[in-house]
């Protein structure tokens, strides 16, 4: 929860002011809504991290193997999209990084219930670091 506070509160941070230009923050209140912002993403991601090695410790041989890998493809894919976006210029970035954005909102929201659920908490914690992991950049 608190990282959480953390990761709004650097939101916050960046919406207030001035517009940034480009993707590199552009005031000292930019900078510092970047740098919560990242800290909160890194420590977020090592939580699920945790929960996925925690995961592992009750997993039966038996067990169907997981491909939780391939959620790295789509994750690539959008990424790729949103980079691909930034530097030839197509589209409006804002828009484009706002989508990223929900969607990585939506994975989270999705990991966090996920994980409510013995059967589907390992699913729970790839959706929550695949969403951690695509957010856009914290001056965006």
């Amino acid at each position: 929860a608190i990282s959480g506070m953390t990761a709004v509160g650097g939101m916050v941070l960046l919406a207030q002011g001035t517009q940034a230009e480009g993707l590199i923050p552009n005031s000292p209140s930019h900078w510092m809504g970047a740098v919560a912002t990242m800290l909160s993403f890194i420590n977020i991601s090592g939580g699920f991290l945790v929960s996925g090695k925690m995961l592992d410790l009750f997993k039966r041989p038996d067990d169907p193997d997981d491909y939780f890998q391939l959620y790295a493809i789509p994750a690539g894919l959008l990424l790729a999209g949103l980079a691909g976006s930034a530097y030839t210029g197509l589209g409006d970035l804002g828009t484009v990084s706002g989508s990223v954005g929900i969607a990585s909102a939506i994975c989270c929201i999705a990991g966090i219930a996920g994980l409510a659920n013995q059967e589907t908490a390992r699913t729970g914690n790839v959706l929550g670091m695949a969403g951690g992991g695509r957010r856009p950049p914290p001056s965006v």
